[in-house]
C-alpha cells in the first residue's frame, strides 16, 4: 500500500437507518482488512440516522479499537467529515444505504490504486481514493448515495479515474434489464445471411 502512513485504509461509513446491517458490516470488514494485512481505521459518521445504528455503533466502538464514531448528525455531509477525521492513505467511501456491501473486490480496486490512480469508482458499491487529491473532489460532490456518486465521478473527471460496473437505478425493473442486456453487449453476434 502507499508508503509513509501510519494507517493504510480508512474506511468512512455514512450511517442512516441501519441498525440491523451497521454492526454486521463493519465487522466484515475489519475482518477482510486483517485478511489483507493492512492497517486500517473505521470512521462511521452519522448520516441522519434516527433508529438504533448509533446504540449499535457505540457498543461496537469498546469491541473494535480501529473505530471512531462521529455522532454529530452532519446529513448529507458525510463523507466530507469522515475525510477530515481520516488518516489513511486510501479511503473508502461507502454507506449504509448500499446493500449488501461487499467487500471481495476491495483488494483489487486497492491495487488500482497503487498502480497509479487516484480513485475507483465502484458503482453501487462504494469509492475507493487517494485521501488527499480526491479530497476537493468529495467536498464538492453533495448528496446521497447514487447521487453523490455521479457528482463525485463529475468533479474527479481530472483526476486518474477507474469506473467499474454499472449504476443500479433504484427501479427493480430497470436493474434487470441493464443486468440481461450487458452480457449481450460483450458478445459478437453474427449477422443472419438470407
Amino acid at each position: 500500500m502507499i508508503q509513509g502512513h501510519q494507517i493504510d485504509v480508512s474506511l468512512v461509513l455514512a450511517v442512516s437507518d441501519a441498525e440491523d446491517s451497521v454492526g454486521s458490516d463493519i465487522r466484515a470488514f475489519a475482518a477482510h482488512m486483517a485478511g489483507l494485512g493492512l492497517r486500517f481505521e473505521i470512521v462511521a459518521v452519522n448520516d441522519g440516522s434516527r433508529d438504533n445504528s448509533l446504540g449499535v455503533l457505540k457498543l461496537l466502538e469498546r469491541q473494535l479499537p480501529q473505530l471512531r464514531v462521529v455522532y454529530r448528525d452532519v446529513a448529507g455531509r458525510a463523507f466530507v467529515r469522515g475525510m477530515a477525521e481520516a488518516q489513511g492513505a486510501a479511503v473508502i467511501l461507502a454507506t449504509t444505504q448500499n446493500r449488501p456491501l461487499t467487500w471481495a473486490p476491495l483488494g483489487w480496486a486497492l491495487g488500482r490504486l497503487d498502480a497509479g490512480r487516484d480513485a475507483v469508482v465502484l458503482r453501487s458499491r462504494y469509492v475507493v481514493a487517494r485521501r488527499l487529491p480526491c479530497l476537493p473532489a468529495v467536498a464538492r460532490a453533495r448528496g446521497e448515495c447514487l447521487a453523490f456518486e455521479r457528482r463525485f465521478e463529475r468533479e474527479a473527471s481530472g483526476l486518474a479515474l477507474e469506473l467499474v460496473g454499472q449504476r443500479k437505478t433504484g427501479s427493480v425493473l430497470s436493474d434487470l434489464a441493464t443486468a440481461l442486456r450487458a452480457p449481450l453487449r460483450r458478445l459478437p453476434l453474427p449477422l443472419p445471411r438470407f
